[in-house]
């Protein structure tokens, strides 16, 4: 047994100095949770909770062109209620839903520091994404009421989607400026999601280059000068065209007791901060979102936070 030990201290202290060489983490955990009570105790309802997991490692085999890859899996699940959660059927006025998925992601920042991202994923709704089961084990264990609305969620669908996004570095980077301007154009196909988006991030604080910023989830480095911290604010306009969300299965259409219209001209708005030291990172955002469904009788809230560990 202490042999073990000794051969367990050897190895970690072997990566430490790998690390300190490479200056740079290479490995990291990401856990995103999101909720309406976030913003306010007293907003309670449409999407409601998520959870999203993801794993990312750097391939140690480089590209013909040098640029640097970062891999990804990721894990997720969304729950989608009415205005309120205590509402039944009468007062519902958007379809119920969990979404479960998981995919994966591949990052590529060329030599200009341009982002690349693609990501494939695989998901469900309905009675297998398991919203309502984690949802009421949630409010059991806090001994809040249990929601009267999953008799009538969207009749199970599975899917994929492909996903694109593309964001160049504006300008050249400056380890002393403190203003960050990163334009985002993007679009999803498949039949969960189908859509085009087109955003701004304006960033306000030290921020790093692309590649190595926690803001697209990167942060390598480990010394003083490589910490990070900033506010921003970053709208986004999409045009949908499908989302398995609203409008439950493409192929095989289900009569559904709350009937959904997609919002094709959708708003999301952000504006939060995040933090990256040595192997630790943190993030909160306020988010604004219009109408994901037309029968909606409010627009959207809820808070994101974000936590990261590098190695």
């Amino acid at each position: 047994m202490a042999l073990f030990y000794r051969i367990l201290i050897l190895l970690l202290f072997s990566a430490t100095i790998v690390s300190a060489q490479n200056n740079r983490y290479n490995q990291q955990f990401r856990i995103i949770t999101e909720n309406d009570c976030y913003t306010s105790l007293s907003n309670d309802g449409y999407y409601t909770n998520g959870l999203m997991l993801s794993l990312q490692w750097m391939p140690k085999k480089k590209d013909s062109l040098h640029n640097i890859k970062y891999n990804s899996f990721e894990w997720g699940q969304l729950i989608y209620n009415a205005e309120d959660g205590h509402y039944d059927f009468e007062k519902i006025d958007r379809p119920i839903t969990g979404y479960l998925y998981n995919g994966f992601q591949q990052k590529i920042y060329t030599k200009k520091q341009n982002l690349l991202k693609w990501s494939l994923s695989a998901g469900v709704i309905g009675k297998p994404a398991m919203g309502e089961d984690l949802q009421n084990a949630i409010h059991k264990f806090w001994n809040l009421y249990r929601t009267p609305q999953w008799k009538y969620q969207l009749a199970p669908a599975w899917g994929g989607t492909f996903s694109m996004t593309w964001s160049p570095q504006v300008g050249k980077y400056f380890p002393s400026r403190r203003f960050a301007f990163k334009p985002v154009i993007g679009g999803s196909v498949g039949n969960m999601l189908t859509n085009a988006m087109a955003g701004t991030a304006l960033i306000f604080g030290r921020i790093n280059p692309n590649s190595s910023t926690v803001f697209w989830g990167n942060h390598i480095g480990h010394s003083k000068k490589d910490r990070e911290f900033f506010f921003y604010l970053y709208p986004a306009f999409y045009l949908k065209a499908y989302d398995v969300t609203v409008q439950g299965n493409m192929f095989k259409p289900d009569p559904t007791p709350i009937p959904g219209k997609l919002n094709p001209y959708f708003f999301q708005g952000k504006a939060g901060f995040m933090y990256a030291g040595n192997r630790f990172a943190i993030g909160y955002s306020a988010v604004y979102e219009n109408k994901q469904s037309l029968t909606q009788r409010y627009p959207q809230y809820y808070g994101s936070v974000q936590m990261n560990f590098m190695w």
